[in-house]
């Protein structure tokens, strides 16, 4: 993706700058949210808020259907 990127081929869609100031609000903690200790993945960008939205409706479909088989391959104790 970083080859592709420097290339040249690729057009980016975001800000960089708007980008960085976010990652730093969020590393020193400021911003207007303040629970961001407790997350561990910080999506940048309009598409992809749609990928993670697709992402987490593919899994929570898969938890519906097949739960309860994942609940029982646990080892008896």
């Amino acid at each position: 993706m970083i080859q592709y990127l420097s290339s040249g081929k690729g057009k980016l869609n975001g800000d960089k700058d708007k980008a960085m100031q976010a990652v730093y609000e969020v590393l020193v903690g400021e911003g207007a949210e303040v629970e961001y200790n407790a997350e561990q993945f910080l999506h940048l960008g309009t598409g992809v808020t749609t990928r993670v939205e697709m992402v987490q409706d593919y899994f929570s479909q898969a938890l519906n259907v097949f739960g309860n088989v994942a609940n029982r391959v646990s080892i008896d104790k």
